[in-house]
């Protein structure tokens, strides 16, 4: 498990069928604001809180299972693979601490502050930071494999397939490097600051703009194959599954839009601007407008199907299961919520 739930990037969904959340199961208050999102691995639940702790909560209890502290404040959704859970904190280390305990394994210098999270395929980490680096760590031992200088600045988290990882930039760029050298593949340039973090589907690279554009780039050359332009700019990251693919914009609507072509399927009105990613089950897309309530919209149509209101902003993806919904808001308040 990993930023958006895993590398399908299809939003902290889990596949299974979700209902309506209701009673809370648990609900616990971390010493912090929380704006990343919670990771679920078995019965741990883990979770980054700007206090610069990262905790490891008892999935059935809330209870906390152990936390490690940090030396800056942690806006890095967790990465969790191979026994280890990778984040990186805003003064510029990436830590890997054992799953189970707590007990740092490894610390690097990420090359900046963090404000996107861990990417990790066969064995290999890739963070990238608001210092205009992107770096890949060998998994186990932390050695720098190799160490790349972005045009400029970045929020956005890396996507990584078997030979290429694509992330966005703040200088309106979209790149594509070679995973075992570092070589540079591919850019394709936007107007506008791309904040957001990309998607991949088909062989297309997924991604929104400030620009007001969200782009499908052909995955070998970063050619635009379409672009759907909305009213403002695109900086949460998009979910996708099947043959649509789910995206939140600036302009208070969530767009599914055609893979293969852009073309609309539908646009939902939601009250406030979309920052977080969304969640995808089979039967509905959960979304997280900043100012709430969480609502689930129909996936066929985008009717809105429910909503719950949990007394804060919202930033955090939320992590479905059949029958719970994990979910922490702004203020550092973590619900479980049962889904009946």
């Amino acid at each position: 498990p990993t930023f958006l739930g895993d590398n399908a990037r299809r939003g902290g969904g889990s596949g299974e069928p979700a209902g309506t959340p209701s009673t809370p199961v648990w609900k616990r208050e971390l010493p912090g604001m929380v704006v990343s999102s919670p990771v679920l691995q078995e019965e741990l639940l883990y979770l980054a809180c700007m206090d610069g702790s990262l905790y490891a909560l008892d999935a059935n209890s809330g209870q906390t299972r152990w936390s490690f502290a940090a030396t800056g404040a942690i806006h890095s959704t967790p990465a969790v693979a191979d026994g280890l859970v990778l984040f990186a904190d805003a003064s510029g280390v990436l830590y890997a601490l054992e799953a189970g305990t707590g007990k740092l394994a490894w610390q690097a210098d990420a090359g900046g502050a963090a404000w996107s999270s861990p990417s990790i395929l066969q064995g290999v980490a890739y963070q990238g930071t608001t210092g205009a680096r992107l770096r890949s760590f060998e998994l186990r031992t932390g050695r720098r494999d190799w160490d790349i200088e972005l045009t400029g600045g970045t929020c956005s988290t890396a996507f990584v397939t078997g030979d290429r990882v694509y992330i966005g930039t703040g200088d309106g760029r979209v790149m594509a490097y070679e995973t075992g050298s570092g070589r540079k593949s591919w850019e394709a340039r936007t107007d506008g600051p791309v904040l957001s973090s990309p998607a991949f589907s088909s062989g297309l690279v997924l991604v929104g703009s400030e620009d007001q554009f969200f782009y499908a780039l052909d995955a070998q050359d970063g050619r635009i194959r379409w672009r759907y332009r909305a009213a403002q700019g695109f900086v949460a990251p998009s979910a996708c599954d099947g043959g649509s693919v789910y995206a939140g914009c600036k302009d208070g609507y969530v767009y599914s839009l055609q893979i293969s072509d852009g073309k609309l399927e539908w646009k939902a009105r939601v009250p406030d601007i979309v920052c977080g990613a969304p969640a995808v089950t089979p039967g509905y897309v959960c979304v997280q407008p900043y100012g709430g309530p969480l609502a689930a919209l129909e996936r066929s149509s985008g009717r809105e199907v429910w909503k719950v209101r949990l007394g804060a902003a919202l930033q955090s993806t939320p992590v479905l299961t059949g029958d719970r919904m994990f979910l922490a808001n702004y203020r550092g308040v973590v619900y479980a919520l049962r889904c009946s």
